[in-house]
Formats: structure tokens, C-alpha cells, sequence
């Protein structure tokens, strides 16, 4: 089973200065947004899959920003062993269960997820530490008779360029004007953007 990433020119633009994600008490969506599609030569059509969407800490590292660099410096010292929270495996899912012959046919957008700081998180709500990095995985899992996703018989997908810093706040001026240019949410920053300017000439 093969597992394509949407949008992925877009993605490598945003890795190459440096992706972060802004989290907040209440959830804030992602952009750009993780969207999958799987491919097989063959595949049992009735077998009945979920597919899941993991955030993972990448290491026990805090990071700074500096501006002098324009890039990450280690802030913290290294954990040498995992915390409980990297212990835990939280995933949300893409919706109920498909066949075999539905998931080659299927989409799969998580652009309803949300990033938080809150102890407590709502449902679709990821709970993340700032200044801290995450890797997006997605997990094509196997359904049991009940309906219930196998852990044990599933794979898992790993793409390098979603890799993300999370913040409270953009770092990196450049990230915050690229999400600008490409969100097409944030036709209302561009404008107001293109007015200021037109007032400075």
C-alpha cells in the first residue's frame, strides 16, 4: 500500500525556512493542511481500514528562535529519557471505517485538526508544547471484527517535510508571510498588506 502526500511542493516550501505550526488554548487549524491519498496493485476489496493521524515529538529538546542566525538554537537541556507524554500515542482518525475498495477511492484531509497548549484538550484537538518539535505520522490501520482499528496490523507513514515547530507565536517572519501568500483563508491579511503599502507611497 502506497501513501501519497497532497500538496507536497507546497510543504518542501515551507521546510526549507522552517515550518511552524502557532497553538493555542482554544485550537488552531494547521496550514498547510495534511492531506493523503493511498494506492495498491491489489487490495481485498471488503477488508475494512481506518486511517489515523499521529503528532510525535521528533526529541526532548526545547528550542529558541535567534534572530541573529534566523534560525533554531537548543534551549533546553536533553532529556536522555522520554517523558511519560512522549510515551502516549494519541491518534485522531479520518472518519468511520472503509473498504478496501473505498480508501483507494478517498481523499483523506485532516483540515479539521487543531493544535493546543490546554491541559485539557476538546475532541480533534492535538495537545503540544511550544518551542518544541513535532513529525505528523499517518496510520493506515486494519479493522477488527468490531470495527475497531489494529495496531498491530497497520503501517505507518512518514513524511520528512511536515515536520513542524510548534509556537505561540511566528518566529520566522518569513513563514508568517508564506502562509499569508498561500492560505487561501488569508485573503484578508493580503489585502490589508497591499493597502498599507499603497499608504507608504
Amino acid at each position: 500500500m502506497k501513501c501519497s502526500l497532497e500538496s507536497a511542493s507546497l510543504w518542501r516550501k515551507f521546510h526549507q525556512i522552517g515550518t511552524e505550526m502557532i497553538i493555542m488554548k482554544t485550537g488552531r487549524r494547521m496550514f498547510p493542511t495534511i492531506k493523503v491519498r493511498f494506492s495498491a496493485s491489489n487490495i481485498d476489496p471488503n477488508a475494512k481500514f481506518i486511517v489515523g493521524l499521529e503528532m510525535k515529538r521528533v526529541d526532548n529538546i526545547r528550542y529558541r528562535y535567534s534572530y541573529n542566525i534566523a534560525g533554531w538554537l537548543i534551549s533546553g537541556k536533553r532529556i536522555n529519557k522520554p517523558t511519560p507524554a512522549n510515551k502516549e500515542v494519541v491518534l485522531i482518525y479520518s472518519g468511520p471505517p472503509l473498504t478496501g475498495k473505498q480508501l483507494v477511492k478517498q481523499r483523506f484531509s485532516f483540515e479539521k485538526v487543531k493544535l493546543t497548549n490546554n491541559e485539557i484538550a476538546s475532541e480533534g484537538q492535538f495537545i503540544l508544547n511550544s518551542m518544541h518539535k513535532y513529525q505528523p505520522i499517518i496510520h493506515l490501520m486494519l479493522c477488527q471484527e468490531d470495527n475497531s482499528p489494529s495496531r498491530c496490523n497497520s503501517k505507518s507513514y512518514i513524511f520528512k517535510e511536515t515536520q513542524f515547530m510548534a509556537v505561540t507565536a511566528y518566529q520566522n517572519q518569513m513563514i508568517k508571510k508564506l502562509k499569508i501568500d498561500s492560505n487561501p483563508f488569508a485573503k484578508g491579511f493580503r489585502q490589508c498588506i497591499k493597502f498599507q503599502e499603497v499608504e507608504k507611497l
